[in-house]
């Protein structure tokens, strides 16, 4: 850990605790031309990336030949992607093929309607990442992609009249689907917004979908009927999509559906198409320049082999089982110092909400890294997944389709590990809860974290980084979403009056939260109040993490760090969050932060949360005239 490179000591941490822990990290890390945003984690990402390239590049010719060896396909995925000799030559080629299959493409002249098999090609929602970008005539995303829409339809050979009434279309059908698209607030209600429907009740509300063909190709081989129950998000939004559907010229639907089968495949074509989103994305997001080949390569294959490059760090990680051991620590104290406080909180809960969020809690257990114990196992997840040599459109391809069957097993299998893989697969960095498993999730990333190499001695530093991580997990295991999921793992009903009073609590603190917030003019009020749950959330964490160090008797352990001698261990436990939050970014990506994004930027965040914890001002001995003085407290949900 760059602890003292990364601060500014000359800053007061009771003015300006950003300066403090981050200043000097901010003069030395500069945002790297291929970036928009950067961080501390996205900083250990990339160095991890690193290792894991190195470790392929260096792989024995006997495992690489090795039949069905898993390292051996994540190296050809790599390396046929790296091999650019043979993917120039291609140009759009492999991508037109694909368009010829489905029936053509109406800009480029090639819709053969009789042939169009839209039952094929599942509705793929928005291409811009929030529905207000539609509507917003000052913002310049919208023209922006308006634009690229029309050089992408050229260069794959649409004439220029055809391209601007392609991209024109386009962007008006997308926002007759932004106007009836539920906000992102209203669908992380489980209870709110699971219904379960049958098939036929599903035909019914949208009969312009093709229902029954859609789930028999999703799953081939269940004995889908009417009276199949699935369950569904919004029963307005498919009768007002089916509405939009029925109302559409089919040539305006196969733009759309052709267009988003476009977009997901551009970036494996040659550089002339691969280059065209990302400059897109680089205008929108103040990027300079696109990742390095390799970089982007890496990512695509630590996107499809997650649990192999995993099963890999695990394998090349000598002291793993000594950072296992101090991650469950850690978990097992803020899971216990959280139980001592809800027993203590009397008032706060009453007995029956009190003992079932006991009940959670005690039941609640952590996977740390990953669940792959052997190459047996791996070998025999990744079987169906064909890969060939200098092939990268075509790998492409077959990893997509292997995905898209990995996650149909999962949604049918009852195996103990499939809703743990397949959320290390959609998220390998951050902690997570499983509701469903009542399981913190710990990524086998987390384990490589610097800081993990210190000993007990250091507590305070690694729970003020990666306890943070797991506390804020916990705390979400009684939000909102995570909260509505009883000790076993069951959603539990609306009418169940725990879930009201729990609802009631966390929305009280989090209106409290808003109001301060605003009070103190850390941002504007609709960004504030856009992101407050998360803040709710994050405050919850980091409370949980301390609590954890509070209870924790470290008596003659405990070592301080040079030059800093004078800071305890809990001075010590906040100067290690804020160092794991220290971030910078673009102008354009500060924007976009302030017009979608669900969480406050670090730096502001970080400033209001500390001075809402009492814990800040005693640790840092804040007089009452400092900025972070903490004289008011919205208190935590948990």
């Amino acid at each position: 850990m760059q602890i003292l490179g990364s601060l500014n000591a000359s800053a007061e941490p009771c003015q300006d605790i950003w300066e403090f822990g981050c200043g000097g990290w901010l003069q030395n890390n500069p945002i790297p031309d291929s970036r928009a945003y950067w961080d501390s984690k996205l900083e250990h990402h990339l160095q991890v990336k690193g290792k894991v390239r190195t470790l392929l590049n260096t792989l024995p010719r006997t495992v690489i030949d090795e039949p069905n060896s898993v390292v051996g396909k994540m190296k050809r995925f790599y390396d046929s992607c790296m091999a650019t000799e043979y993917i120039e030559p291609e140009g759009s080629k492999p991508l037109l093929r694909i368009i010829s299959v489905m029936g053509g493409w109406q800009v480029l002249r090639t819709f053969q309607k009789n042939e169009f098999d839209f039952p094929r090609i599942s509705p793929a929602g928005l291409s811009l990442p929030d529905k207000k970008y539609y509507f917003d005539e000052e913002n310049k995303v919208a023209e922006a992609f308006q634009d690229h829409l029309k050089d992408v339809a050229q260069s794959l050979g649409a004439n220029s009249v055809n391209a601007q009434q392609f991209a024109k279309e386009l962007i008006n059908y997308e926002r007759r689907i932004a106007e009836v698209t539920p906000s992102p607030e209203s669908l992380r209600d489980p209870v709110e917004s699971f219904q379960k429907v049958t098939v036929s009740e599903l035909r019914g509300m949208s009969s312009t979908i093709f229902w029954n063909d859609l789930l028999k190709s999703m799953f081939p081989g269940e004995n889908i009927n009417d009276n199949t129950e699935i369950l569904i998000l919004s029963k307005q939004y498919l009768t007002d999509i089916s509405g939009i559907i029925s109302s559409t010229d089919s040539g305006i639907k196969n733009n759309y559906l052709m267009w988003h089968l476009t977009k997901k495949y551009l970036p494996y074509l040659s550089r002339e198409y691969s280059e065209a989103y990302d400059i897109f994305l680089r205008q929108i997001s103040g990027r300079r320049q696109s990742r390095p080949r390799w970089e982007f390569c890496m990512d695509e294959t630590l996107h499809y082999f997650t649990h192999a490059a995993d099963f890999l760090l695990k394998e090349n990680c000598q002291d793993r089982s000594e950072r296992v051991d101090k991650v469950n620590d850690m978990f097992e104290s803020m899971r216990h110092s959280l139980v001592d406080r809800i027993n203590e909180a009397t008032t706060k809960f009453d007995e029956s909400l009190r003992n079932r969020l006991l009940d959670k809690l005690r039941l609640m257990t952590a996977q740390v890294g990953t669940t792959f114990t052997n190459q047996t196992d791996l070998k025999n997840y990744y079987l169906g997944l064909d890969l060939h040599k200098n092939e990268w459109f075509t790998n492409v391809v077959n990893a997509i389709e292997f995905e898209r069957t990995l996650e149909r097993k999962t949604l049918i299998s009852t195996e103990r590990d499939a809703p743990i893989r397949h959320l290390l697969a959609q998220q390998p960095i951050n902690v997570q809860f499983l509701p469903t498993s009542n399981l913190i999730v710990i990524p086998e990333l987390i384990l490589q974290q610097p800081v993990l190499q210190l000993g007990s001695s250091h507590l305070p530093l690694l729970l003020g980084s990666v306890g943070v991580e797991i506390g804020e997990a916990i705390a979400q295991a009684f939000g909102i979403e995570q909260g509505l999921y009883g000790p076993d793992g069951k959603l539990m009903s609306d009418k169940d009056a725990k879930v009201q009073i729990m609802r009631d609590l966390i929305d009280q603190r989090r209106t409290c939260l808003v109001s301060f917030f605003v009070n103190i003019r850390l941002d504007d009020a609709d960004y504030i109040e856009r992101t407050s749950l998360d803040s709710t959330m994050h405050l919850a964490g980091i409370q949980i993490a301390l609590d954890a160090l509070v209870n924790h008797d470290l008596g003659t352990i405990f070592l301080g760090l040079p030059a800093l001698e004078n800071l305890p261990p809990n001075a010590l436990f906040f100067l290690s969050y804020v160092q794991s939050q220290c971030s910078v970014q673009t102008l354009h990506y500060h924007e976009l932060e302030h017009y979608s994004f669900t969480t406050l930027s670090h730096d502001h965040r970080t400033k209001g949360i500390l001075r809402q914890l009492v814990g800040f001002t005693e640790a840092m001995e804040c007089p009452s005239s400092s900025d972070l003085y903490a004289d008011f407290s919205c208190g935590t949900v948990i």
